[in-house]
């Protein structure tokens, strides 16, 4: 009898550290990244992770849009299109240029990502 419950006990150790080891905290799927025009010609830069056709996990950057409009445009924008799990979010207003370029360049990165499967 102890032996059976020894053999359970590592046998549910090794299946729990494995399923640990499995597990890295990163979103899993297909990665594909867009560019597109922003403010002031200014590059805007949107990766996606696409995992069974939803948006996973979103970045998005451009250092030449303003902190504190387009900045907050793009960081509403990506936290929108992991929530929803698409590209079809809302713009921001007041950030007009630069959501459009956040759009832009998400569509990119997702047809990016599509054609890596």
């Amino acid at each position: 009898m102890k032996k059976r419950i020894v053999a359970i006990a590592l046998t549910m150790t090794m299946a729990l550290s494995l399923a640990a080891c499995g597990s890295n905290g990163a979103a899993e799927g297909t990665t594909g990244t867009g560019t597109a025009t922003g403010y002031n010609d200014g590059k805007v830069t949107v990766t996606l992770t696409v995992n069974e056709g939803k948006v996973v996990d979103a970045k998005v950057e451009g250092e030449e849009q303003t902190p504190e409009v387009g900045g907050k445009a793009m960081e509403e924008m990506a936290n929108a299109m992991i929530e929803s799990g698409s590209i079809e979010v809302d713009t921001v207003a007041g950030a007009t240029i630069t959501s459009d370029a956040v759009l832009e360049a998400a569509a990119a990165a997702m047809e990016s990502a599509s054609a890596q499967n």
